[in-house]
């Protein structure tokens, strides 16, 4: 699909890129939630960019797998906060080199198309990013974490992986973009999640435990699949990339910027109800 979408004419942005969040991983989630709802009332349409000091979410599947909760333990016991999101995807690291971006709007009317989705932010990426790369390619990197249809690579290694969350009237599409530091050793975090979580490590385990074990699909995630973008290209900081996405979204809508993120009795209430579908 190649069709060019048209961004709202008033865009707001909630840009939390500057202020690291150590609250727990769940409170960004939970806001995009209740935002999607308002912007299917009729709110202003939004882009929201945030960073987590140190966070590690987890797709359903991967919270099914027969020790997860051990290598939730594992995680917790190098700091970090864990939680298990409700859209799609598979384990994903966060920290204060790693942007997310959520992208949330109104649902056209009659449309159902997920693929359309996924397009939104693979053009806002491209257009992002045109000053340091013209060769931003999409389809499954073999081998990265969170693998999917709409993984973002250059040269090969994935930076970027796309998930989207529909509502009734509005939907959200999130990005998380591995821009500073290492991406292979974020990568190697994530696979040695995977052998705690699967059991590939418990050796002393019987037969039948084992067999059921390798049964299980999950990821096989390799270390040298993953690069951030200041290892592929010239961009050199988080704070570099959300300058030249502000830049290209502000030639397409006419924006309206604020930061934080205002703590009330929804959000709350939200955060509860996503923790609360994972817990025993």
């Amino acid at each position: 699909m190649n069709t060019v979408f048209q961004w709202p004419g008033n865009l707001l942005l909630v840009n939390n890129s500057e202020n690291i969040l150590r609250d727990h991983i769940i409170y960004p989630f939970a806001y995009d939630e209740m935002a999607c709802k308002k912007v299917g009332l009729g709110q202003t349409p939004m882009i929201h960019v945030w960073r987590h000091h140190k966070g590690f979410v987890l797709g359903m599947r991967d919270w099914k797998l027969p020790y997860s909760k051990q290598a939730v333990d594992w995680l917790k016991q190098q700091g970090y906060d864990v939680m298990v999101r409700h859209s799609g995807g598979a384990a994903v690291p966060l920290d204060a080199g790693v942007l997310n971006i959520s992208i949330i709007l109104p649902k056209p009317v009659g449309e159902i198309n997920i693929h359309h989705d996924f397009e939104i932010m693979y053009q806002c990426m491209k257009n992002t990013m045109r000053d340091f790369s013209q060769h931003i390619n999409k389809g499954e990197v073999v081998g990265s974490y969170c693998p999917g249809d709409y993984d973002l690579s250059i040269d090969g290694f994935k930076f970027c992986g796309i998930a989207q969350r529909r509502q009734t009237k509005s939907f959200i599409v999130h990005a998380f973009v591995v821009i500073e530091g290492s991406g292979s050793d974020r990568a190697a975090l994530v696979r040695d999640f995977y052998n705690i979580a699967s059991g590939d490590i418990q050796i002393e385990e019987s037969k039948r435990a084992f067999n059921q074990v390798k049964q299980l699909e999950y990821p096989q995630v390799v270390p040298t699949s993953t690069a951030s973008l200041s290892e592929l290209t010239k961009l050199t900081s988080v704070q570099d990339f959300v300058n030249h996405l502000k830049k290209y979204i502000s030639s397409e809508a006419n924006i309206f910027e604020h930061s934080g993120i205002e703590m009330n009795s929804e959000i709350k209430e939200m955060m509860n109800r996503i923790e609360s579908r994972y817990k025993e």
